[in-house]
C-alpha cells in the first residue's frame, strides 16, 4: 500500500494495516497520540502550508503538542508530502515527463534500508534499488512523494543529458 499521500497531518499516530486495508491508531505508545491532538496537529499542518511556513516555524509550532524531535519529523514528513506534490503536480502541467530523485542514502521508494543498493541509471520506479539518483516519471513521483516519515527526498527535473545517460 504506501504511505498516504497529502496527508495534512490526520495520520499521525496512525499506521497501515494491510489485514484490514485501512489506517489505523498505532498500538505502540511511543507512537499514538490523542484525537483531539492529532486534529490541532492536522490544522498546523493546514494552516502552515496554506501560509507557506517554513519547516523550521511549522516545527515551532508543533513543538507545543510534541517533543522537539517529533514536532521536526512531522513538519518534514507533511511538508515533503505537500511541496513534492506540488512540485510534481506543476512538473506534469508544465509538460515535464521525467524527474530526478534527490533523496537520503538508503531511502527507497517506500521505506529506508541504510544497506540499500545503489540507485539503478534505468529510467522509472526502482523498488530493489536507493531511490537518490533515479529518474522516474512523474506520474511515480506524485505516487512516491516520500519513502517514509521523515524523509528528505525531492524532485527536479530531469535533464536531457541525464534521460540520454540512462538510456
Amino acid at each position: 500500500m504506501g504511505l498516504c499521500r497529502g496527508t495534512s497531518g490526520a495520520l499521525i499516530g496512525r499506521r497501515w494495516d494491510e489485514a484490514s486495508q485501512s489506517w489505523i491508531d498505532t498500538p505502540d505508545e511511543k507512537w499514538s497520540i490523542e484525537p483531539k491532538i492529532r486534529a490541532a496537529a492536522n490544522d498546523l499542518v493546514q494552516e502552515a502550508i496554506k501560509e507557506g511556513m517554513s519547516l523550521g516555524d511549522l516545527r515551532d509550532e508543533l513543538s507545543g503538542l510534541f517533543s522537539d524531535d517529533r514536532a521536526l519529523m512531522i513538519a518534514r514528513t507533511e511538508l515533503g508530502y505537500a511541496y513534492n506534490t506540488g512540485a510534481a503536480m506543476n512538473y506534469a502541467a508544465q509538460g515535464v515527463e521525467y524527474v530526478m530523485v534527490r533523496d537520503g542514502f538508503g531511502c527507497l521508494p517506500e521505506g529506508h534500508d541504510d544497506k540499500a543498493p545503489a540507485a539503478d541509471s534505468e529510467v522509472g520506479l526502482q523498488e530493489e534499488n536507493q531511490a537518490d539518483g533515479q529518474i522516474w516519471p512523474v506520474q511515480d513521483a506524485l505516487q512516491y512523494q516520500l519513502g517514509h516519515p521523515n524523509c528528505v527526498r525531492a524532485f527536479l527535473p530531469a535533464t536531457d543529458q541525464e534521460l540520454e545517460e540512462a538510456a
